[in-house]
């Protein structure tokens, strides 16, 4: 539990805490995200994070299979209030482009188009869906495990929806494991998750999204479990997958995240930033954006010292 952790780092029983419970965000950092005592007396680490939290949303049934469905619901919520009021600024930053983070290396996400906060579109691709109350659409499940934050954001967008297009959604905390069965056998309506990057590669990313990865006979589909199809975002991808040039692998994954992003298979939240507290005496503890940790560099300050 990231509060007993953080309890146990401050009364010095550990030697480092990995990530900031939401509640004490504001009693580390201030507005600034500069850190305040008494925590300036330890070692904080902050680190924009190859780490996007997400609502995957189930393509192959309704009312996900269709499209405009995905979007209205999308554009009814409000990232930057999440982030700011929700999780007290403790991400990098809003989702308003695509499922890639920021930090992705050579890879400006500014140039995808992706899906901002705009109630007016929401309600209109609603009607274009063929609903004039979203309370004609059957109440949704939105699956999330025990992670403090995945349960706030759902609460936020439970009540941004219903807010926005009067859509009613019922909230399912489930153990990570079975959460992650049920998403892999199609089992689940949408369900709130994260990627963090297991390489810095766009195709770590978009890989999620790969529809030849979808089993024909509707079996387990465990790495695109929202079982996503689009023949041009496919093409673009197999193509890149064998560009040697990176600049033009790199403009081609560009390409089909652009038309992920506009079929909306997911509602991309926020991109995190990691934080690490670390004892005084602990020297050269190194920070990367995929929390890769390298220990043979940490060394321990002697007391004398």
């Amino acid at each position: 539990d990231d509060k007993v952790q953080h309890n146990e780092f401050m009364k010095g029983g550990l030697e480092e805490s990995f990530t900031i419970p939401t509640e004490f965000f504001p009693t580390v950092f201030n507005e600034k995200k500069e850190v305040i005592p008494p925590y300036t007396a330890y070692n904080v680490q902050q680190k924009p994070a190859l780490l996007t939290w997400f609502i995957n949303l189930l393509c192959a049934k309704p009312p996900f299979n269709n499209p405009d469905i995905r979007r209205a619901l999308s554009y009814a919520i409000d990232r930057e209030k999440i982030v700011k009021y929700v999780l007290r600024n403790a991400p990098y930053q809003p989702a308003h482009h695509g499922i890639n983070p920021p930090v992705m290396p050579g890879y400006d996400i500014k140039d995808i188009e992706g899906i901002a906060f705009n109630p007016t579109k929401a309600r209109e691709y609603l009607q274009k869906a063929g609903f004039t109350n979203g309370a004609d659409i059957p109440s949704i499940t939105l699956s999330v495990y025990q992670e403090p934050r995945l349960v706030q954001v759902a609460e936020a967008v439970q009540q941004m929806i219903k807010e926005h297009l009067n859509i009613s959604i019922n909230i399912q905390v489930l153990q990570f494991a079975e959460l992650l069965q049920r998403a892999e056998h199609g089992k689940l309506d949408c369900w709130g998750t994260r990627w963090y990057g297991d390489y810095p590669d766009p195709e770590n990313f978009l890989n999620l999204l790969y529809g030849k990865l979808v089993p024909p006979n509707g079996g387990i589909s465990p790495i695109n479990t929202v079982r996503f199809q689009n023949e041009s975002f496919d093409a673009l991808f197999d193509k890149a997958l064998f560009t040697t040039d990176r600049d033009e692998r790199l403009a081609l994954y560009k390409q089909a995240e652009k038309i992920a992003m506009e079929y909306a298979p997911m509602m991309v939240i926020f991109h995190d930033e990691d934080y690490r507290l670390v004892q005084p005496d602990i020297q050269d503890y190194r920070n990367n954006a995929m929390d890769r940790r390298v220990y043979k560099w940490i060394w321990k300050k002697p007391k004398s010292e």
